[in-house]
């Protein structure tokens, strides 16, 4: 998960860290594809399409007309999805089909409907979970983590550029003093010391 590519753009519209992670945890790898979600629900027995009508059947077409309606109304817009024509995938790398995907799903598990196994049994036709299971918590670490990094590198950078300030000071005093003493044809040892006594002063002062 990176603060600035995931994180940021949820915060800059004015998402709590709980509404990020529940985004976050939401997203797959990959789109799913509706011929696996149909082989899929066929295997677990959740609902398959009548070999004579063509209809589906099974224990998630009784949850349509249930008593949740968020739950019915979760499992008809699924079952649209798969019913149409040119659909080829649900968009769970995308934020709107994978909060509906997670809250059906969840919901689902809390209903009994279906089994944790299988709730991660269809998040891995996915190929999983993009940014695995995210917490508020994790959402504020990464803050945190990104904001310390700035701070290390803004210290980084004032520290070279005191170290540069230092240097051209250190130039500018021997250029002074100690270049004139060395380029003369003999170096008398008392001008350079006390050349460089005289640097030292000026980088001192």
């Amino acid at each position: 998960m990176d603060y600035i590519v995931d994180v940021k753009p949820l915060e800059d519209r004015g998402l709590a860290d709980e509404q990020i992670a529940s985004i976050l945890s939401s997203l797959t790898v990959k789109d799913i594809s509706l011929a696996e979600v149909e082989n899929f629900l066929d295997f677990e027995g959740l609902a398959a399409r009548n070999a004579i009508t063509g209809n589906w059947e099974g224990v998630l077409i009784d949850v349509i007309g249930g008593a949740s309606q968020e739950l019915s109304d979760g499992v008809s817009e699924l079952f649209i999805h798969l019913n149409k024509p040119r659909s080829t995938s649900i968009a769970t790398t995308q934020e709107e089909w994978a909060l509906k995907c997670s809250l059906l799903l969840l919901g689902l598990v809390s209903s009994n409907v279906i089994t944790s196994e299988q709730l991660n049994g269809f998040v891995s036709l996915g190929n999983g979970l993009k940014h695995g299971v995210v917490s508020a918590v994790d959402v504020a670490q990464s803050r945190t983590d990104y904001n310390e990094m700035l701070a290390s590198e803004e210290t980084r950078r004032q520290q070279e550029e005191a170290n540069f300030a230092v240097t051209e000071e250190f130039f500018a005093a021997y250029n002074t003093n100690v270049a004139a003493v060395l380029d003369q044809e003999i170096v008398e040892k008392t001008q350079l010391v006390e050349a460089l006594r005289n640097a030292a002063n000026q980088l001192e002062g």
